[in-house]
């Protein structure tokens, strides 16, 4: 349990429990789980790895429903994919703007996970793995139903043959470095105080419903979601395993390799390149 903040044997100081030693006098901290290999894991304050949750992923929808009421006048049938574009680029790149100053507050213990070359190579092989998964469980599902995509992945891939660039940008590269800030050093950094289990539990949980559309319009449209619950949980689940044992670094590799080969197969189907 890293939760409860220490208190020095030596000089009574009270200090973060992840701490190895006390910041006042050197003297080692007594609970044995500070001593323990936590593997990739960035810790940060208490109240930083929250900030970086609540801001990534309150923030997203705070900001999202500011600028959808921003540009309401465009939501029309022909304007839609239009619409929804504007929505979504200008949401991630205000998001994006936002979490800089985080990053910046404690860089040097951020930074420091990027330094190395194994987490790339390792994140790379941890993405390759969810899109061979993903091409399996895709075959099995399609062998029974046909597997449609759902409304998240559909408005994706309008908004990519629509906007190329602009989709490569923020779905490549923006979306996943933002998210992997807020739901791997945020939310399953916070929560693995409590233990790595929980931590995954409620990362992976959270993580797949993001992904879900609870305003889905009829059965059949739920079932989709359904079918499609899945691949973003073990997705969600190969992220924390990236982020816990190799870092942030190989979490956002992983992530933005899947988000690549995703918008790359949608432009090479409609012949953009």
């Amino acid at each position: 349990m890293l939760f409860k903040s220490s208190v020095c044997d030596k000089c009574e100081n009270i200090y973060d429990a992840v701490e190895r030693q006390c910041p006042k006098c050197g003297g080692n901290n007594s609970n044995p789980d500070a001593h323990k290999n936590h593997r990739g894991i960035t810790w940060l304050p208490r109240w930083q790895e929250i900030v970086f949750f609540l801001v990534g992923w309150l923030g997203l929808n705070v900001i999202g429903l500011i600028v959808s009421f921003s540009f309401q006048y465009l939501n029309t049938v022909e304007n839609k994919v239009l619409y929804m574009a504007i929505c979504q680029f200008v949401t991630y790149g205000i998001l994006f703007f936002g979490l800089i100053p985080l990053v910046l507050t404690n860089h040097r213990n951020i930074l420091k996970a990027f330094k190395k070359a194994t987490p790339y190579v390792m994140g790379v092989l941890i993405g390759v793995g969810v899109l061979f998964f993903n091409s399996i469980y895709n075959r099995i599902i399609s062998s029974f139903i046909e597997l449609e995509v759902n409304e998240n992945e559909s408005l994706i891939r309008q908004m990519t043959v629509a906007f190329p660039i602009l989709s490569v940008i923020i779905f490549v590269f923006v979306g996943p470095i933002c998210e992997e800030l807020t739901y791997r050093l945020g939310l399953f950094s916070f929560f693995a105080r409590f233990g790595k289990w929980v931590a995954y539990l409620v990362t992976i949980l959270v993580f797949a419903l993001i992904h879900f559309d609870f305003m889905a319009e009829s059965t059949d449209a739920y079932i989709i979601e359904l079918l499609n619950l899945p691949s973003y949980m073990v997705a969600g689940a190969a992220l924390c395993f990236a982020y816990h044992y190799f870092g942030l670094a190989s979490s956002m590799t992983a992530h933005i390799l899947n988000n690549l080969v995703a918008i790359s197969s949608i432009l090479i189907l409609n012949g953009i390149g």
